[in-house]
């Protein structure tokens, strides 16, 4: 090996250790940020898309609905049949020969047996069926099958919606009421220290014996407050591991969010949902397979015509001839079948017309669902504005009030009156901040854009 190539050895193996080293680094560094800031509802969107068994068995319909479309495509394909049969009779079938006599020239008459068949024989024929016209069966069919697929691709794209915003429902329930928790722990410590205050005041004969048996009581009623929010807690843990296929006592660590951008004008949303919403595109998928049976029914009544070249083997030692070859042009007609075909026609053309009826009512529910999800965004922002106020407010009354008690100013009831509307103003600002996060995605979601 010479310098150079050597040379470049070297620098290959470094170069080699050092993409496997930023690989590494990079694995790591996504391992740690899930570990230490928690799962994004991206992260937990793709673990229950690729764990759900709805959207497998979905998929799976999907994946039934091509097939059928090949099965139709293929009904254009010649078809090869063979037919094979083995017989045994009781006698051999014989056929009678008789030559009558010529009495001028005194020549008898005669009589003599000859074999038709064998006793046994197998009979062999194989054809090729190639339809020419079936009155528009076999467009039909495909047709069909084509309608079906698109149905069961936006069905696909239905579960996922749905499948994504039960998700986020529950990502963030335990992100509310992990929320919720620490309102309350904090509620907690600020009357744990309340309590601590009015015992010293007690002790010192400042206040009387109420006082601190009203600030245990409190105690106690923010304590049963957590014990049941923890709770609450557990099970919403317990749903969102359901979700994305993990044991339910799983631990949870999610990455809060901010709330989203506001949604657009209210007219621009609704008509996203008309446009974008998989249900509408699956009525009419559905609709349309359904007058695509139609048109099959109505074409039992036309003309049906094939080609066929055969070829037949019999065996049979009192032939000459064992083989045969044959061509066909035929053709089946049945103008009428007492009316069978017409009522399956007018039957699939009543269900089309259903069908179509539902997807009206669909689309005027998807228009109320839109209106209401954003009047709901709108109202829940609002709520956030003038939560953030209240909690300010709040907070500078209970730091007012705290001090005053101690000064012995006012009384222990405004302590706890204090604490209890710094928990509210907090506690309503948490509920506002999901509801807006949760309305936007719910709007999202009605506009099919999830």
């Amino acid at each position: 090996m010479d310098k150079q190539n050597f040379l470049l050895l070297v620098i290959s193996e470094k170069m080699a250790k050092k993409i496997v080293f930023i690989f590494v680094i990079f694995v790591c560094f996504c391992f740690l940020n899930r570990i230490c800031f928690g799962e994004t509802l991206n992260d937990a969107w793709e673990i229950a898309i690729q764990a759900s068994r709805q959207l497998e068995a979905r998929r799976a319909g999907t994946a039934a609905a091509e097939a059928g479309l090949d099965a139709a495509s293929a009904a254009r394909m010649p078809k090869i049949t063979n037919t094979t049969a083995y017989t045994a009779l009781s006698d051999r079938p014989e056929y009678v020969v008789d030559f009558p006599g010529i009495s001028q020239v005194g020549i008898p008459g005669m009589s003599f047996n000859t074999p038709l068949l064998d006793k046994d024989f197998v009979v062999s024929t194989t054809q090729v069926i190639v339809p020419l016209y079936m009155g528009g069966k076999i467009s039909s069919l495909m047709e069909q099958a084509q309608a079906r697929i698109r149905a069961a691709e936006s069905g696909e794209i239905t579960e996922l919606q749905e499948l994504k915003i039960n998700v986020a429902e529950n990502y963030f329930l335990v992100l509310r009421l992990q929320g919720l928790i620490e309102v309350l722990q904090d509620s907690e410590t600020a009357i744990s220290a309340h309590e601590k205050n009015v015992t010293k005041m007690l002790e010192s004969g400042l206040v009387t014996r109420n006082a601190y048996l009203a600030a245990q009581v409190a105690h106690a009623d923010v304590q049963q407050k957590l014990i049941q929010a923890q709770n609450m807690l557990h099970v919403a843990e317990a749903a969102y591991n359901r979700y994305l296929w993990r044991p339910l006592d799983t631990p949870v660590k999610l990455q809060a969010e901010n709330i989203p951008t506001a949604a657009d004008s209210l007219e621009n949303c609704v008509l996203q949902a008309l446009s974008s919403r998989s249900e509408l595109r699956q009525l009419t998928a559905e609709s349309q397979a359904v007058f695509a049976q139609a048109k099959e029914h109505r074409a039992a009544r036309f003309p049906h015509v094939a080609a066929m070249a055969g070829y037949t083997y019999i065996q049979n030692e009192s032939l000459t001839e064992n083989n045969y070859f044959n061509g066909t042009v035929g053709m089946v007609w049945t103008p009428f079948d007492g009316g069978v075909s017409r009522s399956r026609q007018r039957s699939s053309e009543m269900q089309a017309t259903a069908i179509l009826k539902m997807r009206e009512e669909l689309k005027s529910a998807i228009q109320l669902e839109v209106r209401k999800n954003w009047l709901e965004e709108k109202d829940s922002r609002q709520r956030v504005e003038v939560a953030q106020k209240a909690i300010e407010q709040a907070e500078e009354n209970l730091r007012v009030v705290d001090r005053q008690f101690r000064e012995g100013l006012v009384t222990h009831t405004e302590v706890l009156d204090a604490v209890a509307l710094y928990t509210q103003a907090r506690t309503n600002y948490c509920n506002a901040a999901y509801d807006a996060i949760l309305a936007t995605y719910r709007l999202r979601r009605a506009a099919g854009q999830l």
